[in-house]
């Protein structure tokens, strides 16, 4: 089972791949880092 870092590190970075591609989808989430 990972830990809650790694799952915080991978949903991080999901939201970056998110952004990049759709920048002006989900900007609160990329705010709330």
């Amino acid at each position: 089972m990972p830990s809650i870092a790694e799952d915080v590190l991978e949903e991080v970075k999901d939201d970056v791949d998110d952004d990049e591609d759709e920048p002006q989808e989900t900007p609160g989430r990329a705010q709330a880092f």
